[in-house]
């Protein structure tokens, strides 16, 4: 969601999964006897702390009385178990948007929890749950703008969706590759204060808490989010959904649950209901902006009762549009884009509506402040012949290229064809482009690619990605190679040097790169070179003429192939000369 996403995105891109199918997705609340829900323990609130891939979160909503609206954001995340970073995040409205929108998001050093993993603490901030579970003390002076001193005591009993609150992704059910939880407590009471700015803002209202853990990548877990949080007098409904990406069958998974003081009328999974009534779309991004929306909540109470709840109507104007992406520099989010097939947006709003709940025959109406969020990551794969949608078209690999006769291939020197490994190559492209002919050197083989760590033999020989210039500075080029590629592992980020990327982001404007991030920028660029240079090698392994080096067209035509030109090779570069 916030800067932590924009790190997790960064650090994970790469090229979309294949289509395991719907086997491989366990929705929260689909195994054979599971409960409609499980009533949140203490035990439940413990901090998973998973040595692997994980962002996991605590958020606090508050709604004050005097109609600000706040939530506040703990976040831990785990880097493939290499790199932790700790963060808290703080997003303050005022009434009738009288004022500018706080919002502080600050690293925290020096983190730690208790022995019960309960409680957690960092410089200048502690979240602690009580002994018996019902509160918690958050308290932090980490910003100035943003001095914190809050108590949350829960006024409903909380819950899990079906027996553990978990999603798991994996065609092993006893050994998943992938995993989501969310525990919640959809009604609570708040107290206390916040100090921005020298302001002090009384707190005093009521509140919802979620606690979530991600064990995969974002943007292999979901395609899209819907987020519910409804505070009336007398209810709280809260509803969470996600649709997968088509690699797990664009599957839906939903947990929902309504709440009154000291009650839970309904808690449950996949029931309900959620739907963008009106919709219109964002020029700068095209995603179908929701502007009115309904959202339904069905089932049944502990003592057997039907309950169901209906709110609908215009969602007002947007509190807040964010992109997900907007501190990472240009140059990365255009290969993100391409490379994993993400856009990620995330859409907030906050109105009056009036919830109609009924539980048996009884039925009320109560007006209460909606704050909802729609959240676009990525488009599911099309199905073939599909329609697509503006973004989704942007989004798309291209489609597959029809392979010619061979009289065709003889004759057209601007055909392109299919390989059995489906890259699209070409025989004799871009004299048009270019107005030079296709140069004819060198060959590569399929031992070469698995130096290149493109092919799986690849980790037979234990070598990665390394790049080097080859007899003449022409191509890649095999001498040397074993020598070059142990000083890239030595001297180099993975033979991507700190050297190049400053090069690279000064020619998108970007005058400054912190120290922190090169890590993250090297992975997102050894993903996008790996995907490219996959389809090179596949080229000239297929040229007729037996050549044996890479040259410029190759990579003009494979840029083009993917829809996303690089600096330096785009389409009015010629290899030596820029047109125009």
């Amino acid at each position: 969601m916030f800067r932590w996403a924009q790190q997790q995105l960064a650090n994970v891109a790469g090229t979309q999964e294949p289509e395991y199918g719907p086997e491989a997705i366990h929705p929260v609340g689909k195994n054979a006897g599971d409960p409609a829900y499980t009533e949140l323990k203490k035990e439940h609130l413990k901090w998973k702390l998973v040595e692997q891939t994980c962002v996991e979160t605590q958020t606090y909503y508050l709604q004050a009385d005097s109609g600000h609206y706040c939530f506040m954001q703990v976040i831990y995340n785990n880097i493939a178990g290499l790199r932790i970073t700790t963060q808290f995040n703080v997003k303050i409205w005022y009434p009738n948007n009288e004022k500018p929108v706080v919002w502080t998001s600050d690293p925290l050093e020096n983190y730690g929890f208790d022995d019960d993993k309960f409680c957690f603490f960092a410089d200048g901030i502690s979240i602690e749950l009580s002994e018996d579970g019902s509160y918690y003390n958050i308290k932090s002076a980490r910003n100035d703008k943003s001095m914190v001193d809050i108590k949350f005591e829960r006024t409903a009993p909380g819950f899990l969706g079906g027996a553990d609150g978990t999603t798991t992704y994996g065609t092993d059910v006893k050994a998943p590759w992938g995993s989501m939880r969310h525990a919640f407590w959809p009604r609570a009471k708040v107290e206390g204060r916040i100090i921005t700015n020298g302001e002090q803002i009384d707190f005093k209202g009521r509140g919802m808490f979620s606690m979530a853990l991600q064990g995969m990548k974002p943007h292999h877990a979901a395609a899209r989010w819907n987020f519910v949080n409804f505070q009336s007098p007398s209810y709280s409904a809260i509803l969470m959904e996600f649709t997968t990406p088509g690699s797990y069958a664009s599957t839906l998974v939903r947990v929902s649950g309504i709440a009154t003081d000291g009650k839970l009328l309904l808690a449950n999974t996949n029931a309900g209901d959620v739907k963008h009534t009106a919709t219109k779309q964002d020029s700068e991004n095209d995603w179908p902006e929701p502007t009115s929306a309904s959202y339904t909540w069905e089932g049944k109470s502990d003592d057997g009762k039907e309950v169901s709840a209906h709110l609908e109507g215009s969602l007002g104007d947007r509190l807040d549009r964010i992109d997900v992406m907007a501190e990472v520099p240009g140059f990365v989010k255009a290969i993100v884009a391409t490379a994993a097939g993400t856009k990620p947006y995330i859409y907030q709003y906050k109105s009056k509506l009036t919830i109609k709940v009924k539980v048996g025959d009884e039925v009320k109406e109560e007006e209460g402040t909606l704050f909802t969020e729609a959240t676009f990551i990525s488009y599911p794969v099309a199905r073939r012949g599909a329609r697509l949608h503006p973004a989704q078209k942007r989004l798309h690999h291209p489609p597959e290229l029809p392979r010619p006769r061979s009289a065709d291939y003889a004759n057209n020197a601007n055909v392109a064809r299919l390989l059995p490994r489906q890259f699209a190559v070409h025989p004799n492209i871009d004299a048009r482009d270019t107005g030079t002919p296709l140069q004819t050197r060198a060959t590569t083989t399929p031992q070469r690619a698995a130096w290149l760590g493109l092919m799986p033999e690849a980790n037979q020989l234990g070598m990665g990605l390394g790049l080097g210039k080859g007899k003449g500075a022409a191509g890649l080029g095999t001498k040397g190679l074993l020598k070059r590629h142990k000083k890239f592992q030595r001297d180099t980020i993975k033979g991507i040097t700190k050297g190049d990327i400053r090069r690279l982001a000064r020619r998108g404007g970007i005058k400054r790169i912190s120290a922190t991030v090169y890590h993250d920028v090297r992975d997102v660029l050894k993903d996008r070179l790996r995907t490219l240079l996959r389809n090179i090698t596949a080229i000239v392994e297929s040229d007729p003429s037996n050549r044996k080096t890479v040259v410029v067209q190759d990579v003009i035509f494979t840029l083009q192939r993917l829809g996303n030109p690089i600096y330096g090779f785009d389409a009015s570069f010629d290899g030596k000369h820029r047109k125009g």
